[in-house]
């Protein structure tokens, strides 16, 4: 992973090295972490045709996810190296100099800071074509601070300098339209894509993870998987599961995500005050949540706002059903034999869990990975994008130097 060089030596070498009849884009992301936002553009860096792409990943902060694995399919990784949430001036020069030495054709950044950022490079001079991504709807303003809520009125009045906004869920498009007041015009939906056969339900990995669980055959595990986050709704789970503890003979709460504290340890204490900690198991993120699913009998969604949960899809893909709050995308990629509630409505989700229990049991959905594949297909998520780089790089005019 290179650091941040802004010579013209450096500038040259990208220049020199670059086929011309490729697009070059470059992303611009937080960091490379094990959320569901930073997964997917992975994906999508690992799936672009090298052959039509030239490809560059710029991440604000240094990467827990192991990023020089990208190299293997022709990505350049670069770090600017932020210092903090209040280095601004200095992060924002050497992401230009990064930006300058690779002259991109499209900038593409992900999540609220870095669109900020990148609207305001073209500002700086920069001529790329600029897309947004947004990842979220339906926001709840009174979780976060001030901070994240100045970012995000920031990202509001600069909306209209990006050339096209790619939101990953329908309301997410709605939502940003009506709510943020973002231009409907630059508005495009392109879907999460899902790598779905890899999630298909094995009975080989759901005996193995039961046995590491503890649970029987006949037991019920009812799970919920993404990082230890207020905005997942762990708290709702946790009040959801002590209403159906006595509704479903063997019940057992399956906890999977990356734990940060002090969130994780309150979690905990507040299931030993409802009661359940005997019946709660919690698990660290894994990279096999593919066996994961295939251990669970029902998927639970307690989040308080979500674009594209992309465990919504991956659980279908194992033939789970899901009960969870209507946040997203949720419904529509769930489809007809899940059950949603109005987001915060425990007793209502309580009760959504029993009468899904009762009318299916252990049964899972027959088909789930080929149903999703095909709504949800991770080629149908890069060929969107590939088409989006092309007919934005073809409206260009031809490209000079933006040092010059």
């Amino acid at each position: 992973m290179s650091e941040y060089d802004g010579s013209s030596a450096n500038a040259d070498m990208h220049r020199v090295g670059r086929t011309l009849n490729k697009v070059c884009v470059c992303y611009v992301i937080r960091s490379l972490g094990v959320g569901g936002s930073e997964q997917q553009l992975v994906q999508l860096l690992r799936s672009l045709d090298p052959d039509r792409f030239e490809l560059h990943l710029v991440t604000l902060y240094p990467s827990v996810f192991d990023s020089g694995s990208l190299s293997d399919h022709r990505v350049t990784v670069h770090c600017i190296g932020k210092k903090g949430r209040w280095d601004l001036v200095s992060s924002m020069h050497r992401l230009r100099s990064i930006i300058r030495s690779i002259n991109p054709q499209i900038i593409h950044s992900m999540l609220s800071v870095p669109n900020v950022l990148c609207a305001l490079l073209t500002l700086c001079g920069v001529r790329s074509k600029v897309v947004w991504g947004l990842r979220n709807a339906d926001m709840p303003n009174h979780l976060y601070g001030i901070v994240e809520q100045l970012v995000w009125l920031v990202e509001r009045l600069l909306a209209a300098i990006p050339d096209v906004i790619v939101a990953n869920s329908e309301r997410g498009r709605e939502w940003a339209v009506s709510k943020r007041g973002f231009p409907a015009s630059k508005l495009r939906v392109i879907p999460n894509g899902i790598d779905a056969r890899r999630y298909a339900f094995s009975p080989a990995s759901r005996q193995t993870m039961r046995r590491a669980w503890g649970l029987k055959d006949s037991d019920f595990a009812i799970g919920i998987v993404g990082r230890l986050d207020v905005v997942k709704g762990h708290r709702h789970f946790l009040r959801m599961s002590a209403a159906v503890r006595s509704r479903i003979p063997g019940v057992h709460f399956i906890i999977v995500g990356e734990q940060r504290e002090p969130l994780t340890s309150e979690l905990k204490r507040y299931g030993g005050e409802l009661g359940i900690e005997d019946l709660l198991c919690w698990m660290p993120h894994t990279d096999c949540l593919a066996a994961v699913y295939s251990g669970f009998d029902m998927l639970c969604l307690c989040s308080l706002s979500e674009g594209f949960p992309n465990v919504v899809a991956e659980g279908c893909a194992a033939g789970l059903r899901v009960a969870g709050f209507d946040v997203g995308d949720a419904r529509l990629i769930a489809g007809a034999e899940s059950a949603f509630v109005r987001v915060g409505d425990v007793e209502a989700l309580s009760d959504a869990v029993v009468r899904l229990y009762r009318q299916y049991g252990q049964h899972r959905v027959e088909g789930g990975d080929e149903d999703i594949a095909g709504r949800f297909g991770l080629g149908r998520m890069v060929e969107a994008h590939e088409a989006l780089y092309e007919g934005l790089a073809n409206y260009m005019p031809v490209r000079g130097s933006i040092n010059e």
